[in-house]
This record gives C-alpha cells, sequence and structure tokens, in this order.
C-alpha cells in the first residue's frame, strides 16, 4: 500500500457523503461548519483543519456555461462563456476544494509534507452519464462579466478528470494531467503516465475501475468517488427531481490528489474549477463550471510606515509631523505547502499624495533574495527620507509590489499605505535694540527721546525644519501692545519683515524724536511680532515688548557778566572832556598782576546818565564773565582819562568785584 494514499492519511473522509462522522479527518460539513440539520447555511470561519478552501460555492444565477467548443486543451485566454443552460447532467449546483499538508494538519509558512487536495461537486440529477473535471490553476483565473475569462495557463496546472458512466460494465475512471505546452498532441491513442495526452496535455496518473474508487482496496495517489444511495446535504440543495436536502445517488462526487508525488514541484495554486464535459476525450466540448479562488499557496505583502528609530509604531492611517524621518517596511510572506523559496523584485514606490496616484518615487527596488527573515516573513526596508509639506504635500503614501521573476508565486501588491503631514509649532523671541547696539535689550527698559530704536525678531521650529516667510511688526504707543497703532512706523504702524537665512527679521529704524510733547511726560512704546508661518509651520506671535521713552535731563547754573564803565566830568567850563579811556582788566584782587587785556572805548553820552555827563562802557564783547561754580572769582579794573585839548589825562584808582557762585543743579526724574 502505498504511504501516500489521499483515502488513508486520516485527514479527509472520502466516504461518498458530505456529512462529519466518526471516521478520522474532516468531511464537507466540518469545512461548512454547518449545523447537523440537514441544508443548513454554511459559516464563516469555516471549520476544519485544512489551510485553504473555497467554501461551498454554488453556480451563480444566471446560470454561466462555456460557449460552444471549448475544450481543457486551449488557453486560458482561449475560454469564453455566457448565460445559459446545459444537459441536467452536466449541470452542477455547488463546487468545493480543500487543501491539506500531510505531514502537518496546521502548516506553518514553508512547512515540510505532502499537499493533498480535495474537491468535490453536486449535480441537479443523476439522469446520465457522469464527465467531470477539476482544474487547479497556478494563476488567478476568474470569469469575467465580458464573457472572457482572465488568467493564463501555467505549467503545473493540474486537472483531475473524473468520470462515472452508468452503461453496464462501464468503470470508474480517475486520470490526471498537467499543463505542458511543449505536448503538440498526443503520443499514442493509450496514453500511458508521462506521455502527452493531448495537445498542451501530459498524463500524469490514471486508474479505473475500483482502483480509481477511494477507500477501495488499493489506495492510490488520487481516487474519486460518488454517492451509490441517497445521502443528506449539509447546505441548501435542491435536486432537479425534487429531493431537498439531500443527494439523489451518483449526484454528489468527491476525490482527492496528492499533488506532491503525482505533479511534484512547487505546490502553487491560485484557483480551482468544477466543470462538467460531454466526454471522457481529453479533448471532450466543456459544458457548465463552477470557478473559484484557492489560495493554496500564495504571497501576502504588508507594509508599515515607521519612524526613524520607532520600529514600535505604524502610522500607516495616521499622522506625523511633518519634516520626520521616515521609511517603508515591506514584509512578504510565502504561505502553502512544502519549502518555497520566492523569487523576483520588491519595488517601493513613493507618492506626494494620500492615495497613491500621482507619478510615483521609486525608492526601493531591492532583489527578494536581499530580505531580512523576521519569524515567517521577509523584511524589506527602504532608507530614512525626511518627508515636509514644502517638498512633498500634506500626505504621503507608498506602494509595495512583488514581482516574481519565475512563475512559481504569484505577484503580490500591498494596500497602498498613507500618512498625513501635520505642521509643527513655530516660537518667536523679540529684542528691542538700540541703532548700532544689538547686545542689549531694551525691553522693559527706558531711551531718552530722539534715541533711534528697532526690533528683532528670531523664529525657531519644534520639528528642526528650516523657516520660510515673514514677521509683522505692529508698534503701539502703550506699554501694552493696546490702541491704535503708530502711523509713522512702517505702513500704518505695521512693519512686514521677510525672514533672512539665518530664520531672523529685523525692522527699520524708528526715531523717537518728537514722540513726546511739551506739556506731556514719558511715554511708553511697545513691540509685537507675528510670524506668518509656512508650508511646514504653524503661525506664532511674540511676547509683547516695551520700552518707556524719557524726556531728556538738562542741567542749570549761574553765570556773571562785568562790564566797567567810567564817566569823566570837566571842571565846570563850558566845554566836556572829550576821547578815549583805556580800562585795564585784571582777572585777580585789587588790580595785581598783569592785566589780562586792556580795552581802549570811545566817551559818548550813554543816555541813561541824567546829568548828561559823558562815560565809556567796555562793550559786550569785552565782558568778563565769572563762571566758576562753587568758588569765589575776582576780578578787577583800572580806568585812566587819556585827555584831550582841554584836559589832562586822569587815572581813577583800582576798582574790585568779587563773585561767589553756586554749584550746577540738574533736573531729576520722579
Amino acid at each position: 500500500m502505498t504511504t501516500y494514499a489521499v483515502d488513508e492519511l486520516g485527514l479527509f473522509e472520502l466516504d461518498a457523503n458530505a456529512v462529519e462522522e466518526a471516521a478520522a479527518g474532516d468531511d464537507w460539513q466540518t469545512l461548512c461548519n454547518s449545523a447537523a440539520v440537514p441544508g443548513g447555511p454554511c459559516q464563516n470561519p469555516p471549520g476544519g483543519s485544512q489551510f485553504a478552501f473555497t467554501g461551498i460555492v454554488p453556480d451563480p444565477a444566471p446560470q454561466s456555461i462555456f460557449d460552444g467548443g471549448k475544450k481543457d486543451i486551449q488557453d486560458v485566454s482561449q475560454w469564453s462563456h455566457k448565460d445559459g443552460a446545459v444537459p441536467d447532467k452536466s449541470d452542477i449546483t455547488n463546487a468545493y476544494a480543500a487543501a491539506y499538508l500531510s505531514a502537518s494538519n496546521v502548516p506553518p509558512v514553508h512547512s515540510i509534507g505532502d499537499l493533498i487536495l480535495y474537491f468535490g461537486a453536486d449535480r441537479v440529477i443523476n439522469n446520465g452519464d457522469t464527465f467531470m473535471g477539476f482544474w487547479f490553476f497556478k494563476d488567478l483565473v476568474r470569469a469575467e462579466n465580458d464573457g472572457s475569462f482572465s488568467g493564463v495557463h501555467m505549467p503545473g496546472d493540474t486537472l483531475v478528470l473524473v468520470n462515472f458512466p452508468q452503461a453496464n460494465n462501464a468503470v470508474p475512471l480517475i486520470q490526471v494531467v498537467e499543463w505542458d505546452p511543449t505536448c503538440s498532441k498526443a503520443d499514442s491513442n493509450s496514453p500511458q503516465p508521462g506521455d502527452c495526452a493531448a495537445s498542451n496535455l501530459r498524463l500524469r496518473f490514471g486508474a479505473s475501475g475500483a482502483g480509481a474508487i477511494c477507500n477501495a482496496d488499493n489506495p492510490q495517489e488520487a481516487c474519486a468517488i460518488t454517492n451509490d444511495m441517497t445521502e443528506d446535504s449539509p447546505w441548501p440543495y435542491e435536486s432537479k427531481d425534487g429531493f431537498i436536502n439531500q443527494f439523489p445517488f451518483e449526484t454528489f462526487f468527491e476525490g482527492g490528489i496528492n499533488i506532491s508525488e503525482v505533479i511534484g514541484g512547487e505546490a502553487c495554486f491560485a484557483s480551482f474549477m468544477a466543470e462538467t464535459r460531454s466526454s471522457s476525450s481529453f479533448t471532450a466540448s466543456l459544458k457548465d463550471f463552477v470557478i473559484a479562488d484557492f489560495p493554496v499557496c500564495g504571497t501576502e505583502l504588508r507594509t508599515e510606515i515607521h519612524a526613524q528609530g520607532d520600529e514600535s509604531t505604524n502610522y500607516d492611517g495616521g499622522s506625523i509631523a511633518t519634516g520626520s524621518l521616515l521609511h517603508d517596511a515591506a514584509f512578504l510572506e510565502v504561505t502553502g505547502a512544502g519549502s518555497i523559496t520566492p523569487s523576483g523584485s520588491i519595488i517601493i514606490n513613493q507618492y506626494n499624495s494620500g492615495d497613491c496616484s500621482g507619478t510615483p518615487t521609486e525608492v526601493l527596488n531591492t532583489d527578494v533574495s536581499n530580505g531580512t527573515t523576521v519569524g515567517d516573513e521577509l523584511k524589506f526596508e527602504t532608507s530614512d527620507v525626511e518627508y515636509s509639506i514644502a517638498n512633498n504635500a500634506t500626505a504621503i503614501s507608498f506602494l509595495a509590489q512583488f514581482i516574481s521573476s519565475d512563475g512559481v508565486l504569484p505577484n503580490a501588491t500591498a494596500p497602498c499605505e498613507t500618512v498625513t503631514l501635520n505642521t509643527v509649532n513655530s516660537s518667536v523671541v523679540t529684542e528691542i535694540h538700540e541703532k548700532g547696539v544689538h547686545n542689549v535689550n531694551l525691553d522693559g527698559g527706558s531711551v531718552f527721546v530722539g534715541t533711534e530704536i528697532h526690533d528683532y525678531a528670531a523664529v525657531t521650529s519644534s520639528g528642526g525644519l528650516d523657516l520660510t516667510g515673514s514677521v509683522d511688526f505692529t508698534l503701539y504707543p502703550s506699554d501694552d501692545c493696546t490702541g491704535t497703532p503708530i502711523s509713522g512706523f512702517g505702513t500704518n504702524g505695521t512693519e512686514n519683515v521677510t525672514l533672512a537665512a539665518d530664520e531672523t527679521a529685523e525692522t527699520s529704524e524708528f526715531d523717537t524724536a518728537g514722540y513726546l510733547t511739551a506739556g506731556g511726560g514719558d511715554k511708553w512704546l511697545s513691540f509685537l511680532a507675528a510670524y506668518s508661518g509656512d508650508l511646514n509651520h504653524k503661525p506664532s506671535t511674540a511676547d509683547c515688548e516695551k520700552v518707556l521713552i524719557q524726556k531728556r535731563l538738562p542741567s542749570i547754573e549761574t553765570h556773571v557778566i562785568v562790564l566797567d564803565r567810567a564817566k569823566v566830568a570837566g571842571d565846570g567850563y563850558a566845554i566836556d572832556p572829550t576821547g578815549n579811556v583805556d580800562f585795564d582788566i585784571y582777572l585777580t584782587a585789587n588790580c595785581s598782576g598783569s592785566p589780562s587785556a586792556t580795552k581802549t572805548v570811545a566817551m559818548a553820552d550813554a543816555g541813561d546818565v541824567s546829568d548828561g555827563d559823558l562815560v565809556a562802557t567796555l562793550l559786550a564783547a569785552d565782558a568778563t564773565i565769572i563762571s566758576t561754580l562753587n568758588a569765589t572769582s575776582s576780578v578787577s579794573y583800572v580806568a585812566t582819562y587819556k585827555g584831550d585839548a582841554n584836559y589832562d589825562p586822569v587815572t581813577h584808582a583800582c576798582e574790585n568785584v568779587d563773585v561767589t557762585l553756586p554749584a550746577k543743579t540738574t533736573a531729576t526724574k520722579p
């Protein structure tokens, strides 16, 4: 007895009914997970220990059948279908398939064990011979709405032909053929396993009679069986002749195949199809079909968006601060039987959109062999890149693909993943400077009226990004940035300044001359700086800053101005003296020392002498000004009349003036 017999593994009951019984293994009822009552609906998730299951797939209404002349020897691309009816004996009502591993009922990825496929179908009536086929496709094959089939045949596609004729002396027959484009025609009229059975079909297995039937005395690597009595249907079923939730004899078919032993190679399948055929010929015309996805083995690709240094957080579908360093991580998992090594490339594209639309930027293209094994997956990562709103968009997205290079595994595309970029906070710090002095902040202090001042702002980013934009500086006649802005500053009291490369801004000078009034006192000025923000940054406003404009502090001191005067009078003669008087000026007491100057002044009527006599008075330019403070100063004079034709010269005695001035007094602020 072969150790690979599909009906001796204890995985599945191949017993000509769909009901779970005491025998070891699952049955279709187990997978359907329906109640014991016949005709109950199947549940999700299914029961059982399989690792792939199509579900109980009904032939949908309206019924879709093959167009005339379609055959198994044709490529999938040559098939077509239409809505219509087939002979009752060829009318499939439901089809189903499940995959197991001989080594383990619950296979991990890359587990080692033979791949066992179990298949089945039921038909609407039993009035005639049954010629059925069960395709297992490596590619994803589907019947499209336009009447075509998508997908292609690939080497390794497997067709199990099951024939249960009802004629006298007819015997059951099971044959397994593999899609092989190197076969151009049949090698003979009676091909043997290994021979070409027809164009594109190579025979791999064949058994007839009792050897074709499951649970017979000689178990096989492939077998099939049909019910020879009425059996309950675990799912809704109605036969053409009125049986409800019961299968009349030879309307229920099931079987199994050890694909690993019969076909070998990489055991990857994506689709399953049950078909009815016009005869047992390899080139028979196809009738009805039911098709379903059957992910026996495949590739699953998932992705995560990570920030630099943070592998624990997946930002897909979330948001992160603009300017963050991000990378995409793709995880490839191969599912199915056997030890399957993927071959091909991992490609990751990044889009400046939130839905993987637009022009992509390829951020990773690497051979799948470069992946890092993490548990049951191969991990691939892009480099960390700074993504910002200014350089990208408000959202970015990634799309990862696995492109198979050998056709063994199907291609896979991960769902589009997206992350929203959020603007980050900015902050503004300001200082009031006096013109030409940049290291002293006048905020809260004071300057004298007439001082030229300006405001300075430094803007910073909480995300460390370069800042652009501008700062609006507004000048107010108050200490709290309230009131009507001062119109003499900027435009209507506000000056807009574009940020410099060092992310600072500085206003023009404001001259405080004229800001104070003659009758008023000191007054405050205040600046308010507001950063505009940019694509990456939120706007921000600095604290109000102020400076007191003060009137200047004068001082007062007194000076004494001394101008000597000499009056010359005659002796009663009718003519008064005329001529000049010399003044010797001494900056000492009692005319001591040498005179500091001698001034000659002509005599004249001063107009302030009532008797009309003539006087000589030093000019204002010759005045002696006593300005030494907090001390006693002396000045002395000697006046000499020079004489004229009528009078002799005469000299006055020394005259002395002592003056004491107080110290200077300076104004103070209250």
